[in-house]
């Protein structure tokens, strides 16, 4: 009970403020099951191992690179112990079944137009859920922000939720079989992305799209039907959603995301070729040469010697933090997540070379914490022969 209400929270809810630090309910419930549930998996020891090389990294930056902060590898080192601890307690969680997942994810599309359709008329939800900030920049003009003020963090929810139902679904935890739960969540996810106008989230959902098509058209020739009904009314819905949208002030944030879905290759080359995506590879270069090995720690703020670029790339982060040793520990991380599920590597990529994934806190420790559970059911399915 206690799980379900942390990923509710998680999902659903805004932070809380302790002084004027951003906590979730989450972040304090989950590591605490985690002690108490069980000891640490095999998988969540990488975490530690990639927390052991960030302080090592952390040491040569600091006697030999003039970098004395010390403030970005403890919140990084923190965020790799939630995700032990979210990996270890989703484990180590018993349920009946997903079928929250389904509900889940549908609260989270049913908030999210919550937040699109009334911001500009309920003084409460901007309270609620602290909008006035992105009011004020005119982000919430251009972009919805969902319930974490951020598009893209917006994005990624929705599409970690559409992959918690499909592995589900997938691995026959839920006992809603009818198609039309697919198309729901489906259709109303391709909403809430477009509506967000992020780009990595536009990507991953056509990816998650197209592995969850696999599964459905791989299980049976009734399968094959359903899905050319599903390309049929999602084709069908996104025409009469750009019809009804072209014109209502209400609608321009999904307005804006038909247009970048539509222009999405030429906004990308423009990324690639003029953008400064490239640039930040290489910034991230110069910076892993300085210890290839074991990095150079997280912090990058007062060392004349070391660049402070943001890069962006969780792949980068990683390399330039924990050396190539950290890399390869993700890597082996990432082919044990694709072995659970192709579909639960998604966001290791996009968002996670695009932006970020594995640093975005709460919410990696929530993901991982359903890696666990889908690895329990796994476990079990696998002790009965199935």
């Amino acid at each position: 009970m206690i799980y379900l209400v942390s990923i509710f929270d998680a999902y659903l809810l805004p932070f809380f403020h302790l002084g004027s630090v951003p906590v979730k309910f989450a972040v304090i419930a989950i590591p605490l099951l985690a002690v108490l549930r069980g000891k640490l998996l095999n998988l969540a020891w990488l975490f530690a191992g990639l927390i052991g090389l960030n302080w090592v990294g952390k040491s040569y930056a600091y006697f030999f690179l003039a970098e004395p902060d010390v403030t970005q590898t403890i919140w990084v080192s923190m965020n790799y112990a939630l995700i032990a601890a979210g990996l270890c307690c989703g484990y180590h969680t018993r349920f009946k079944n997903l079928d929250w997942t389904f509900y889940l994810a549908l609260a989270y599309i049913v908030v999210h137009f919550l937040i699109v359709l009334t911001w500009q008329y309920s003084s409460f939800i901007v309270w609620f859920y602290d909008l006035q900030e992105r009011i004020d920049s005119g982000l919430l003009e251009l972009r919805s922000v969902g319930v974490v003020t951020n598009p893209n963090v917006a994005a990624l929810m929705m599409n970690m939720l559409l992959i918690f139902w499909g592995v589900a679904k997938y691995q026959g935890q839920v006992t809603k079989k009818s198609f039309r739960y697919e198309l729901i969540l489906f259709l109303g996810g391709m909403l809430v992305i477009l509506s967000t106008g992020s780009k990595s989230g536009l990507l991953a959902f056509v990816a998650i799209l197209l592995i969850r098509s696999w599964h459905v058209l791989m299980s049976a020739w009734r399968r094959v039907v359903q899905g050319l009904l599903f390309a049929f009314v999602f084709i069908s819905v996104s025409i009469f959603v750009a019809g009804q949208v072209a014109d209502d002030e209400r609608f321009v944030t999904l307005k804006n995301g038909l247009d970048l879905a539509a222009n999405l290759p030429a906004r990308l080359e423009h990324e690639i070729v003029e953008g400064t995506r490239i640039k930040k590879l290489v910034f991230a270069y110069e910076n892993w040469l300085l210890s290839p090995i074991f990095g150079i720690g997280s912090d990058r703020a007062s060392s004349a010697i070391v660049n402070d670029v943001f890069y962006h790339n969780d792949f980068s982060e990683i390399l330039v933090s924990t050396g190539i040793l950290g890399l390869l520990m993700y890597f082996y991380l990432t082919y044990r997540v694709f072995r659970i599920s192709p579909l639960l590597v998604v966001p290791f990529f996009l968002p996670g070379a695009t932006n970020a994934f594995i640093f975005t806190v709460h919410l990696a420790m929530m993901y991982f914490s359903f890696i666990g559970i889908i690895m329990r059911v796994q476990k079990i399915e696998l002790a009965h022969g199935r």
